[in-house]
């Protein structure tokens, strides 16, 4: 299992699917921002996480907003965290939440 840290972020207008959404990425991973998560996950958890966040009831093309950016090793070398926040989640160290 080859597992990397993503960033996902969220911009969703309605509240239950805005509170829907919110609720998955929460049981996958750390939020570290209000619409902002660190998950841990292989390509295929990936996939099955964005598309569970796609249904009708979490997500509106038309009207919501959400992004999923990988972070390499390079790139978490260089995160630098003012004020609140714990490190981020390395894929060699285990998930705390």
């Amino acid at each position: 299992m080859n597992r990397r840290l993503y960033l996902v972020c969220y911009d969703v207008v309605d509240d239950g699917r805005r509170e829907r959404l919110s609720r998955l990425l929460e049981s996958v991973g750390r939020r570290v921002q209000w619409s902002v998560f660190e998950v841990l996950l292989d390509r295929t958890e990936l996939e099955a996480l964005l598309g569970q966040a796609r249904e009708p009831a979490r997500f509106n093309a038309a009207e919501d907003s959400l992004r999923c950016y990988p972070l390499c090793a390079e790139c978490l070398s260089g995160v630098r965290i003012q004020g609140q926040g714990s490190a981020p989640l390395l894929p060699n160290r285990p998930l705390v939440l």
